[in-house]
């Protein structure tokens, strides 16, 4: 793949400190997004899937199907509030990323993009290859008590099906040039198979400054599988007004609620 561009990042808690660690039983679908899906077609591109699911009735997710029941009994749950605090020293993360095509799609519950294979997130020794990535409004974690117009989720996995989710949150401010390409390629009706080109380079939707929370969490949607290995950095990038309404329009809200610690303690690395 031509055009691969080094995104480093000062380090990511090894599995160690936040036991991160996940097999394909305890992560979902191993082909799965934070949000999980039972259709083996959209598992093959991380996607979705097409789950009757809304997060209007996010009480009753539990209760849909015995694999989301964790949904509710889980003690590693994803969003949660994340607080700043003394800085630690950690392991480098860096993601190897190529401007390419990829596919531009609505789901029904987010705007996805599939990326171009060969595209990796290195965790010290472990290595994840990047599937996919895709929106929420409001952010689904709260940083310093506040939340964000928008987040967006890198959905990584490594062979063993190990999943592996950065998370840049959105506020705010100028123009985002990439943001505004996967706009423009959004396809008036939902579904995979309507989905349109559009240029993806993920760099492009990363900041500068990589200080960043670790933490072991799940799937954001049903079925809520725990065991995903999650980071979300504490610097925003920003996005116009004009294109966070134009994404409320599409989605309307899309977050989960924030989920209780049980004693859990995000690592912030730097």
């Amino acid at each position: 793949m031509p055009g691969l561009r080094q995104w480093a990042l000062a380090g990511l808690a090894a599995c160690l400190l936040i036991g991160c660690s996940a097999d394909k039983k305890s992560a979902g679908d191993p082909a799965a997004d934070d949000h999980g899906t039972t259709n083996a077609s959209h598992a093959a591109a991380g996607g979705h899937g097409s789950a009757h699911w809304s997060y209007a009735q996010q009480a009753s997710w539990a209760v849909q199907s015995p694999e989301a029941a964790v949904c509710a009994a889980g003690k590693a749950q994803s969003p949660i509030a994340l607080a700043s605090e003394a800085l630690v020293e950690l392991p480098n993360l860096v993601g190897s990323y190529a401007p390419a095509e990829a596919a531009v799609f609505n789901n029904g519950h987010t705007i996805q993009i599939n990326a171009a294979p060969g595209q990796t997130l290195n965790i010290g020794a472990d290595v994840y290859q990047l599937v996919q990535a895709h929106f929420h409004a409001p952010s689904e974690h709260q940083l310093d008590g506040k939340i964000y117009p928008m987040e967006v989720h890198f959905v990584h996995k490594s062979e063993s099906g190990k999943l592996a989710v950065l998370g840049a949150l959105i506020d705010e401010g100028s123009e985002n040039s990439q943001i505004a390409q996967i706009q423009a390629a959004i396809p008036k009706e939902q579904g995979e198979n309507k989905a349109q080109p559009a240029a993806f380079d993920p760099v492009a939707m990363l900041p500068d400054d990589q200080t960043y929370f670790a933490y072991s969490g799940s799937l954001t949607t049903p079925p809520c599988s725990e065991g995903v290995r999650w980071s979300v950095l504490t610097r925003p990038i920003t996005a116009s007004a004009e294109q966070i309404a134009a994404f409320k329009k599409i989605l309307g809200e899309n977050a989960r609620n924030l989920q209780d610690l049980h004693g859990r303690e995000p690592i912030l690395g730097s």
